[in-house]
């Protein structure tokens, strides 16, 4: 949980987002969506909103979301 909030906080910064997606972060994340802790589902969705910030990032968000 706190390690997702850690990864929202840094999803803030461009060069971040970048490296979550170069780093093949988006998908894990988006696994987490299935959880039932309050907490961390709130991290997620603040780090995958981050993420989808970039243009780039959305066909990885749609991707990880059709598995």
């Amino acid at each position: 949980m706190n390690v997702v909030g850690a990864l929202s906080e840094l999803a803030k910064d461009q060069t971040n987002r970048l490296a979550l997606r170069k780093g093949n972060g988006i998908g894990p994340l988006i696994s987490l969506l299935t959880g039932t802790n309050a907490a961390l589902l709130v991290n997620v969705t603040r780090a995958v909103g981050q993420c989808a910030r970039e243009p780039d990032n959305m066909m990885y968000v749609r991707l990880a979301h059709s598995i």
